[in-house]
């Protein structure tokens, strides 16, 4: 997909650009998403060190993946998902 276009189906979510992602504990870890031309920008309260592939920026609270135009918007929803698990919630022993 052309970056243009995964823009363009972020903005037209129907859902609210957020995730939560279950902790052990019962917890919730509460993800913000916001997208521009680039890509999507993904924040929440990080408490620990992340550990994050070479694709992705960290920045502040959260980190920055790249659009790919190789992926749907979908696919890469799936991807900060997996960030998350396995590059802040695992290695930190929160999932």
């Amino acid at each position: 997909m052309r970056t243009e276009t995964l823009l363009k189906e972020f903005n037209e979510m129907t859902a609210l650009p957020y995730m939560e992602i279950e902790m052990k504990n019962g917890e919730f870890l509460l993800v913000e998403l916001t997208a521009n031309e680039k890509g999507i920008n993904v924040s929440f309260d990080k408490e620990f060190k992340a550990y994050f592939s070479s694709n992705v920026t960290e920045h502040g609270i959260g980190f920055f993946m790249p659009f790919d135009d190789c992926f749907t918007l979908d696919e890469h929803l799936q991807e900060i998902y997996s960030e998350i698990t396995e590059g802040y919630l695992i290695p930190n022993n929160l999932y």
